[in-house]
């Protein structure tokens, strides 16, 4: 199944990056002029202001909510995520949220316009 998607995915014209912030960052400043619509599956937007329609994905619920119970390196690592989120959050055209409760918590963390925010459910959700 694999070499499937890999197969379906370079006739798309598909790029992969590998899964840090760095190595992302370097990617897109070197191809910001690049793409007429990228989607990110990534909870961050880019962290460079791309010519082209940004989607993001936020499907980590970390992101808005922390227990109480965390313990401080948890909740450490939890501000600087949020805050890096804050930071790029202007760098993506449209969030994707997989349910209407995060969608609501999403717009009261970052006061996020509701009209960039599309609610998605995940496949295994049934409540949805």
């Amino acid at each position: 199944m694999q070499k499937y998607n890999y197969i379906s995915f370079k006739k798309k014209n598909f790029s992969y990056v590998q899964g840090s912030m760095f190595a992302r960052h370097i990617f897109y400043k070197n191809n910001k002029d690049s793409f007429k619509n990228v989607l990110c599956l990534t909870n961050i937007p880019p962290t460079v202001k791309l010519n082209s329609t940004v989607y993001t994905l936020l499907h980590n619920y970390s992101y808005l909510k922390l227990p109480s119970s965390e313990s401080m390196i948890n909740k450490i690592n939890w501000f600087a995520r949020s805050l890096i989120l804050k930071i790029y959050q202007k760098h993506t055209d449209k969030w994707i949220v997989q349910s209407e409760h995060m969608k609501s918590e999403l717009v009261n963390k970052y006061s996020i316009n509701n009209c960039l925010l599309y609610t998605s459910p995940s496949p295994r959700d049934k409540r949805q």
